[in-house]
């Protein structure tokens, strides 16, 4: 985990660069970002969590914080859904998980996730965990519909799922909901 160099105006808020190794050799990155939720709510509800999103963003060229704001902000979720949300201890932002080529459909990535799930979630309260399907490729692809429903279906076998009826390009999960990579079916991760 690297720190964060600046942090004065987003206390709450810590990012986290991890890479998969494999063998001695680096195989994947991942990116993601901590909420300490609860105490944003305790220190200035809603307007806190908006108010630190923005300073993260300006601080750290690329990031768009402010869209996870924007997300459990505004979007309207089933009953114990909205619940989880409105109480959770922790939110995970997993911004981006990277693999070479090679090192593909093999589970790692969804192995990396889980791994860092279990690393970060609080011994007590909630801790929702959020990621927007995207691009199986740095590259980009011809078809997006098609890479977005692939790259869906992969993280829904860690127990990830769609919330929002209006949105769903991302996928939530609540980390004591999850399949641990365990007990994955062997053979089914392959996407």
């Amino acid at each position: 985990m690297q720190p964060c160099e600046h942090g004065h105006d987003h206390p709450h808020i810590k990012p986290i660069i991890a890479t998969v190794q494999i063998g001695g050799h680096t195989a994947g990155t991942m990116r993601a970002n901590i909420f300490d939720a609860a105490e944003m709510r305790e220190q200035g509800g809603p307007a806190q969590m908006w108010q630190e999103c923005q300073n993260f963003d300006a601080e750290h060229d690329g990031t768009k914080l402010d869209k996870i704001e924007n997300y459990l902000a505004n979007e309207s979720f089933p009953g114990k859904r909205q619940v989880q949300i409105d109480t959770a201890a922790v939110v995970l932002f997993v911004d981006e998980v990277w693999l070479e080529r090679v090192r593909r459909r093999q589970g790692l990535g969804l192995w990396a996730v889980d791994e860092l799930i279990r690393q970060m979630a609080p011994a007590r309260g909630c801790m929702v965990i959020l990621l927007q399907a995207g691009p199986i490729t740095r590259e980009g692809t011809a078809d997006d519909s098609e890479a977005h429903g692939k790259i869906t279906r992969h993280w829904k076998k860690l127990g990830f799922s769609e919330w929002s009826d209006s949105d769903d390009a991302w996928l939530c999960l609540v980390a004591e909901e999850r399949v641990e990579y365990e007990n994955l079916v062997p053979g089914k991760l392959a996407s």
